[in-house]
């Protein structure tokens, strides 16, 4: 993005996140009181076949087993819609919030429809989602298959034709752990909701997710991660290449996944739910006549869905194809994200679809996920971080053939980075290792990217191999895992200097050091001609001072921040006006 135009859309920031409220520290963009929701699982009732997932005020019976996997028993579900019900909130798309919501639990990539759809292969629906599957984490949270490295040609799972060059790769049964990582009643819950008895929730705040896994899960993974990583880079433009040519997929730069491991179950119940009326909140799972069958029961605006359904195992005459209790349903996945250099980009698809131009615009009026607006305003971000450009816009809209998918992973943010802090790489790679590595214990929802790009920046070396792929590297890196700096006695917070890390230093006075949050307000708002000021309040004993910082901007409040130095406060602060001028322009642009 140019100064002239950064100069003519941001005057209005300043007025438009006035709206913001200061409370404890941190911005809250709308006000109101948030009213209590309750959900119930229920463990038996009516069992008739019907649709997975409701919409908002709906009455979720969907079929489940008991006992542990593979214990052998059918799932059905039934659906009753309750008349009246008020619609979901349209702002964010069920499936965004969940992901945003459980992402920071580690496991990797949560998939909102953890069933493989019905029109795959049998072969691949008995296993689900593998290690070796190369496909696309579409916007509606499933996990499109396209082929996998480790089966031949000519495998049932495999398409008729792979990609130019295509070589299988052959995996010894010790080259995979497996892992049963969820006992039976597992669950994973936003720190909103409260588990109680059995398979009972309270939720206790204006939004939340909840993954129930009533028999457990098994965790696999690839152990050399190495030979993948290097398969990868090696293929990726002919990857693409199929993906796009070969299977008319209209996916963007860094939305192919090379999966690494994933967590599979063989019944899940997932629900969602934000900005609620009703007078109650609570979900609990109630024991009926029967010990087989789970129920979503709940009050309120809810997405809420279980699977598998009862005819996934079924085929067209009614006979059953596999059994019910197959662990072949994907909860998470993990994986490898691949990118091309804009100019590598730019000329494939010139190659594959002549009469569309690369910078096609995106349908914005679908829905969209967390990682979309973290992209669409990565052009400021990295601009203000100093990582500069390729030559092309960051805007995902720039990066994409068309409007089939908008959802952005935090990896693909991460291979734009590094893209552009090396003009001479003709790939990025990134595994979601990486991005959970700096995710801290807790944190309730994903860093915004300004922050989530710092992280990795002062945790991972950048290193271009003889071929011209750019990943990160934790060798001689400081710290494997995030942590809060600890200031010195002279006031400041410093991060060690290696190469992909830009040093940090924040002292108490001056400008700030280059990328830290200080740095980044005080140039934008040099932009913008307005003034910045800090006013100081100090507290506590003097061997253990607390202190406080209040940035204003044309003498309006616009941050606070605390902590035990004054330049630790003073940045804490900065970080925090950032957040709703940044917020302000993700929903300007």
């Amino acid at each position: 993005m140019s100064s002239g135009t950064g100069s003519s859309s941001f005057p209005s920031l300043l007025n438009q996140s006035q709206s913001a409220t200061i409370s404890g520290g941190e911005f809250n963009n709308s006000a109101g009181d948030h009213n209590r929701l309750v959900f119930n699982i229920y463990q038996g009732g009516q069992i008739n076949p019907g649709s997975e997932s409701t919409s908002a005020g709906s009455r979720v019976n969907p079929l489940a087993s008991s006992g542990d996997l593979g214990t052998g028993m059918q799932t059905h579900h039934s659906v009753t819609p309750t008349p009246g019900a008020p619609s979901t909130d349209e702002s964010e798309a069920p499936n965004a919030r969940y992901e945003r919501h459980l992402l920071v639990k580690k496991h990797g990539f949560p998939l909102w429809a953890p069933q493989p759809h019905s029109r795959l292969p049998l072969s691949y629906r008995r296993k689900g989602v593998s290690i070796g599957d190369v496909g696309i984490i579409t916007r509606e949270g499933y996990f499109d298959f396209l082929f996998n490295v480790c089966l031949p040609l000519g495998h049932a799972s495999n398409p008729a034709f792979l990609p130019i060059d295509f070589s299988p790769v052959y995996l010894s049964p010790t080259d995979i752990s497996e892992l049963r990582q969820h006992d039976s009643g597992s669950c994973l819950l936003t720190a909103s909701a409260e588990k109680l008895s059995g398979l009972s929730f309270k939720c206790n705040g204006p939004e939340g997710s909840i993954l129930v896994m009533p028999n457990g899960a098994y965790h696999e993974d690839l152990l050399n991660l190495h030979k993948f990583q290097w398969i990868a880079s090696q293929n990726t433009e002919n990857w693409y290449r199929f993906a796009i040519g070969t299977c008319g997929r209209a996916i963007g730069n860094g939305e192919l996944r090379l999966v690494t491991g994933c967590d599979k179950t063989n019944i899940w119940g997932i629900a969602t739910y934000a900005d609620f009326l009703p007078r109650s909140i609570t979900l609990a799972a109630n024991t009926g006549q029967s010990p087989v069958e789970y129920t979503w029961d709940y009050e309120g605006r809810v997405e809420a869905k279980a699977g598998p359904r009862l005819d996934e195992f079924l085929d067209d005459a009614g006979n059953q194809e596999y059994s019910p209790y197959t662990p072949n349903q994907c909860t998470f996945l993990r994986s490898f994200t691949v990118s091309l250099a804009d100019d590598v980009w730019k000329s494939m698809v010139s190659t594959l679809i002549p009469d569309s131009p690369d910078n096609h615009i995106l349908n914005l009026s679908q829905p969209q996920s967390y990682f979309t607006s973290i992209m669409s305003g990565l052009s400021i971000i990295t601009g203000f971080l100093g990582l500069g450009n390729r030559g092309g816009s960051a805007n995902v809209a720039n990066d994409s053939l068309g409007g089939e998918k908008l959802t952005m992973h935090p990896a693909t943010l991460i291979n734009k980075m590094l893209l552009s802090q090396f003009p001479r790489a003709k790939v990025a790679i990134s595994h979601d290792n990486d991005w959970c590595a700096v995710i801290r214990e807790d944190e309730i929802t994903m860093p915004d990217a300004f922050e989530l790009l710092g992280r990795i920046r002062q945790t991972f070396v950048f290193q271009l191999d003889d071929d011209r792929t750019v990943y990160l590297s934790q060798e001689h890196a400081p710290e494997a895992n995030p942590k809060e700096q600890s200031p010195s006695p002279d006031g400041l917070v410093t991060t060690p200097s290696y190469s992909g890390s830009a040093q940090r230093t924040f002292s108490s006075g001056g400008g700030g050091a280059p990328g830290s949050a200080e740095t980044t307000l005080n140039n934008l708002c040099q932009r913008l001609r307005s003034n910045v000021q800090y006013n100081f309040k100090r507290d506590g004993p003097q061997h253990s001072p607390l202190w406080t910082a209040e940035v204003t901007i044309d003498d309006k409040l616009f941050g606070r921040g605390t902590g035990p130095s004054k330049a630790y406060a003073k940045e804490a602060a900065a970080s925090n006006a950032l957040r709703p001028l940044l917020e302000v322009y993700h929903r300007s642009i």
